[in-house]
């Protein structure tokens, strides 16, 4: 088996800086607890009285940690003290002599980050600090997406265009799209202004218009002089001739 001491103090660097605020109303579970945080080096404010400890988040003046807390409180409603908790940014952790998975679940749907069943082994104990740890790295993420969106923002006012990689993809999806549209419309341009007789087309310049004017066909009446001069002409090609010649 590995050496117990080298376990510890493994976590010391960790722990050593979490201040846990313990909340139990019975006192020989509270001081053995707040014997076996000290022992993995957390800080720890046991308290016996749930009034207590919601007054000490309220004050401001202790930087808690984390919350490690009985859910049957004789003298307020727990879920007080976790809302309090939640309003801070700072996981809680309820405990409970009951084996009772619904009102775990109650407690894990309302905010709580963990719900133990007393009486809690110390191995429980060494590794609250996760808790602690997982609950600064979001902040930190947070932190860091509204920082980006306060940098990107300075940018606009500045004149000064920031991208990310995000935004060059969106971007290059937008142009893609764009250009995709215009062709389609150009096409859809294209084919309303062509007919049976005439040829036009958007693209072309102004110097074209003359040109296309002149492109222009006429309609011609087909009158009975036009009609005798057709079949002499078929007359006199013979029934044998591929092409017709009208002056």
């Amino acid at each position: 088996m590995g050496d117990p001491s080298g376990v510890v103090s493994s976590c010391h660097s960790f722990t050593q800086e979490i201040h846990v605020l313990l909340v139990d109303h019975e006192k020989e579970t509270l001081v053995s607890m707040a014997r076996m945080l000290e022992f993995y080096a957390y800080k720890v404010t046991a308290v016996q009285s749930g009034s207590t400890a919601l007054s000490l988040l309220l004050d401001g003046n202790n930087q808690f940690d984390l919350v490690l807390t009985d859910i049957h409180l004789p003298d307020i409603n727990s879920f007080m003290l976790l809302q309090e908790s939640l309003n801070r940014e700072l996981p809680t952790v309820f405990m409970s002599a009951d084996e009772d998975a619904m009102l775990a679940k109650i407690a894990l749907e309302n905010g709580a980050c963990f719900f133990l069943e007393k009486p809690t082994g110390s191995n429980v104990l060494k590794s609250l600090w996760q808790h602690v740890i997982k609950e600064r790295l979001y902040k930190a993420k947070m932190y860091g997406k509204k920082e980006n969106l306060h940098q990107h923002e300075m940018s606009n006012q500045n004149g000064i265009r920031i991208w990310n990689s995000e935004e060059r993809n969106l971007e290059g999806k937008n142009d893609s799209d764009t250009s995709s549209k215009k062709a389609k419309d150009g096409g859809k341009k294209k084919a309303r202004h062509i007919g049976i007789g005439t040829i036009a087309d958007d693209e072309a310049g102004e110097s074209d218009k003359g040109s296309r004017k002149s492109a222009k066909k006429f309609c011609t009446e087909w009158t009975d002089e036009l009609h005798r001069k057709f079949m002499a002409a078929v007359d006199h090609l013979g029934e044998g001739s591929k092409y017709i010649f009208v002056q």
